[in-house]
């Protein structure tokens, strides 16, 4: 039974991780993966599309809630590669650190995910 259970947990699991992948994307980005300068950002924009694949945009808000773009830094650190994990299949591992922001009609969900909570992996994944 536990088996089982591993195995359905399975693709939330992945989602948790890659979550965090794209916040260390972002401080890396950010901060020249020194550490050391300013990082401020505490959102960033992902994009569910009806086809139930992620795409990660750039966009980030800051914790003033200003909107600036990753893009605008250089390299994105692969985020594409970690967005790439996520999808529909597993929106229980990822939509909980996140807030819907826009529902089109033709079912795109553009979200922001909470930089800080998905930086926080749990104990046990």
């Amino acid at each position: 039974m536990a088996a089982y259970r591993t195995r359905a947990e399975a693709p939330a699991r992945l989602a948790r991780v890659m979550c965090a992948h794209l916040a260390a994307a972002v401080c890396d980005i950010l901060t020249g993966s020194t550490f050391q300068g300013p990082f401020d950002a505490r959102w960033l924009e992902m994009t569910l599309h009806p086809s139930g694949g992620v795409v990660v945009s750039g966009r980030y808000w800051t914790h003033t809630g200003e909107c600036r773009d990753l893009a605008d830094t250089g390299d994105t650190f692969g985020m594409d590669e970690w967005a790439d994990e996520l999808g529909s299949w597993n929106l229980d591992g990822w939509a909980p650190l996140c807030t819907a922001t826009e529902v089109r009609q033709d079912g795109t969900i553009t979200y922001r995910l909470d930089l800080a909570r998905a930086a926080e992996l749990p104990e046990v994944l």
